[in-house]
Formats: structure tokens, sequence, C-alpha cells
């Protein structure tokens, strides 16, 4: 599990959250599928064994009372293994794909170009906070985010496996996905055979293993994206953005806390670049208003727009995953809100302890930035 995931944020981190997910899910389904093979072999064996060892001793004359009945608990017993196993079974594919899906949001929010809310803060700073000093770039950014992503990974990884991994089952799964994803690496030729030109082709490409559309996937982001365009019809995304109006005056560590916790929850109905659009333009001011430091608001709210774990329409990576049918959508609401709930907490420490010392924010920068901001907007304002 520790393998898949680690493999799937580093992926996400410089790709497409959909594409590092539509990447791993089928290496996890290989995983899984050979775990139930494997266990479903095992339990074979033991019943073949049993029903010898019951034929075996009725050939062997009359029996007391006490034999029979304790053949008939084992054959009971062995008639109840395969809903032990089915119950088993489950347990590894929510054990394999949520993590996959989970894996992918994280690693989207540890990188500036991991995910399309963290590109909007970039362009939203420079537009707003244009000659401050305050500048989002590449580093900076990776040095406050890339600890949140590693922490809620390992996390992640600690209750996933609380979850869904309490039985013992086989250990070298990092191995299993190094081997699924070899042929999707190594050349189907010999690149040292000089005789003649060699071009690289996988021994698998990716276009042979995804031949068929995934409408199950296309069809849950349909339904996302119309209540998304529901929210904006209706006004209601105005109106949440004037009910954050209450936050102005708030003592700043509530004000981030707060602001954490409704983008997390609302980004679960609707997608995280709508929530990062509709949420900083507002938190700017709530910030001007209350003498806080904008980054204090709209930095912790574009990691935690990226915390969608809860829903399958919250993000495609979910969707692709729930799309697998081996997933229903209230293991995944059990699941997420943990999930959520980590990652809150995670996102408030980091905005309270190690971003302000990256970003160089403290009382004195804060005056001067908040003097830049007002002469710069009034300089505009004349124009």
């Amino acid at each position: 599990m520790a393998g898949m995931m680690g493999a799937t944020a580093f992926l996400s981190m410089w790709m497409n959250n959909t594409a590092s997910t539509s990447i791993m899910l089928p290496v996890a389904l290989a995983v899984v599928h050979e775990l139930g093979i494997y266990s479903e072999n095992s339990l074979n064996r033991q019943q073949a064994v049993q029903m010898y060892l019951v034929a075996f001793d009725s050939t062997n004359g009359e029996e007391s009372d006490e034999n029979k009945i304790e053949e008939l608990t084992h054959t009971t017993q062995s008639c109840q293994r395969p809903f032990m196993f089915i119950s088993m079974h489950i347990g590894i594919y929510l054990g394999f794909l949520l993590p996959v899906a989970y894996s992918s949001s994280i690693g989207g929010l540890s990188s500036l170009v991991g995910t399309t809310p963290n590109v909007y803060l970039k362009g939203f700073v420079e537009s707003k906070y244009g000659g401050t000093g305050f500048r989002i770039n590449f580093l900076n950014f990776l040095f406050f985010a890339l600890p949140v992503g590693i922490l809620m990974l390992i996390l992640c990884w600690f209750w996933l496996q609380w979850c869904y991994n309490k039985q013992e089952h086989i250990t070298d799964s990092t191995v299993a996905i190094f081997c699924g994803i070899l042929p999707l690496i190594l050349p189907d030729s010999n690149p040292f055979n000089r005789k003649h030109d060699w071009k690289y082709e996988p021994i698998v490409k990716w276009t042979q293993l995804a031949q068929n559309v995934s409408w199950g996937s296309i069809l849950l982001l349909g339904a996302g994206l119309t209540i998304a365009t529901a929210f904006e019809k209706s006004k209601l995304s105005d109106s949440v953005a004037q009910i954050l109006g209450f936050v102005s005056g708030v003592p700043r560590a509530a004000a981030s806390i707060i602001i954490i916790i409704v983008s997390g929850f609302f980004t679960e109905v609707t997608s995280n670049t709508s929530t990062a659009s509709i949420f900083l333009p507002v938190l700017d001011s709530v910030a001007t208003s209350s003498g806080i430091h904008p980054a204090f608001l709209i930095l912790p709210c574009t990691l935690a727009v990226s915390l969608a774990f809860m829903l399958p329409i919250a993000t495609p990576p979910n969707a692709i995953v729930f799309a697998s049918g081996a997933i229903r959508v209230i293991d995944m609401i059990k699941t997420g809100i943990v999930m959520n709930l980590i990652g809150f907490l995670v996102i408030f420490i980091a905005a309270n302890t190690w971003m302000p010392k990256i970003f160089d924010i403290n009382e004195q920068t804060t005056a001067y930035f908040f003097n830049i901001t007002y002469v710069v907007r009034s300089s505009v304002g004349n124009l």
C-alpha cells in the first residue's frame, strides 16, 4: 500500500491527478486480483484436505457420536470460510483502490504544477499583490506544501492500514507494483542490438490497457459539473461568499481553521478550481478588513480545496476508482471524513508554523505589505 501511494503521489505532483490515477488504477486492480487468487487457492486447498480427511475417516468403520459431531463442526466451518473470504476480499479492494485516489489528491496539492487551484493561486497573487514583495514561485510553494503532502500521505497510510489491513496478507505489494509497472517501461526489443535502427517501444502500451471507455467515470464527472453549474446559476456560491464575511474580525488562527474546514467540505460538491475561484477573492477582502496577511487565508484555502476524499463526484480520481465497481459511496464517506479531518489539522499546523518562515511573514513585513498594497491600489485607481 505504501509503495502504491508513494508512486501515485509522486506522479500526481507533476501531472494531472486524473492521469496519475488512470495510470495506477490498473496496477492496483492487478495486485488485488492476484491477492484474491492467492487467497482463494489457499482456501480451496484447505477445503480439499478437510473433505479428504472426512471421506477417509468414514471408511474406517463405525464412529462415535462425538466424532460425528466434530466432523459436522469442521464441515460447517469449511462452509463458512467462503463468506469470510468474501469479506476479506472486499477489504483488499478498499485497501488498494482508495489509496490510489487519495494519494493522487495529496500529491497534487504538494506541487505548484500538481493541480489547477495551485496555478490559479499563483496568478491570483501576481495580479493582486504585484509589487508588494509577496510572490509565489515553484520553490517556496514546494517548501510550504511538500511537508503537508508528506505528512498527509503518512497519516493516510496509517488510517487506511488500520481500516482495511487488520488481517495479514501478502506483504510483497511493492514488488507486485514494480512488476506491474515494468511492462509499461521496459522496451520490447534489445536496445544494444546495433544491427538495425532501434526505436523505443514499451512491451505494453497504455492504449492497449485502456481500450474501453469508462462511462461510469464520465457520468459521475458530469454530475459533479452539473452541481457546480447549479451552484453558480442559483447564486448559492455568492451566498457562501457572503457568509464568509463573518470571518472578518475573528482572530487569525480561528479564521484560518474556519476557512480550511469550509473550503474542504465545499469542494466535495463542486470542482476544486471553482471553489478556489469563488473563495480567494472573498478571502482577499476579508484579510484586508481584518488586518491579516492574505497568505494566512489564501494559501491554506488553496490546499484545502484539494481535500476531496469523501464523495465520488468530488474529484476525477475518486470517480475513476468508484467506477471500478468495488467501492460503495458509504465506504468512501466513512474513510474520507477522517482523511478530511487529518488534512484540516496538517494544513492548519503548516499555516501557523513553517509557512510564515518560508514567506518571511511577521508583524513588520505585514505592515509593510499593507502599506505597499494601499499605495499600489490607489495608484491603479487613479489611472
